[in-house]
């Protein structure tokens, strides 16, 4: 078959194939949807886990002991309370959006990945510890110079 024949028969079969190119294109942006999903809900699961990992550290700060050593009582501070709250609330409203995404109502589930954070907790970049509190005033101006210009990573100096 000459290199011609075989030109022609490619612009012939593309003449007709305005089906299968249109077949090709929605079976192209159904897959991408589906992908999108699916990245969604593993993102929501992912983080459902790292909040009940946070809500399960959180334990009674304040604790009465009886004569004998045991626990008479153990309950929370406020801010221990708060804090335990807030976690409930967030695993209550990814595993909200996980059964709404699952059932096909993917708006709660767009909406909390694409938030900053995607409301888990934020711990501070640059943490205060006691034993800071004794350097001299020099390297604690240059610690608040770095959390103050955004770094997280300490070893990093400012411009």
């Amino acid at each position: 078959m000459p290199f011609t024949d075989i030109n022609s028969e490619v612009k012939n079969r593309l003449s007709t194939s305005s089906h299968e190119v249109k077949e090709a294109v929605i079976v192209g942006l159904v897959q991408k949807e589906l992908n999108r999903r699916a990245a969604t809900i593993t993102t929501l699961v992912e983080r459902a886990e790292i909040a009940q990992k946070e809500l399960f550290k959180l334990k009674p700060d304040i604790v009465s002991y009886n004569e004998d050593g045991t626990v008479k009582d153990a309950s929370y501070s406020k801010p221990q309370l708060e804090a335990k709250k807030k976690a409930t609330e967030l695993l209550d409203k990814l595993n909200t959006a996980i059964d709404k995404a699952l059932a096909g109502d993917f708006s709660k589930a767009y909406e909390i990945v694409n938030e900053k954070g995607g409301g888990l907790p934020r711990s501070n970049p640059c943490p205060v510890s006691p034993r800071s509190k004794l350097k001299s005033s020099v390297v604690r101006r240059k610690r608040t110079a770095l959390c103050s210009s955004g770094f997280s990573n300490a070893s990093k100096k400012p411009t």
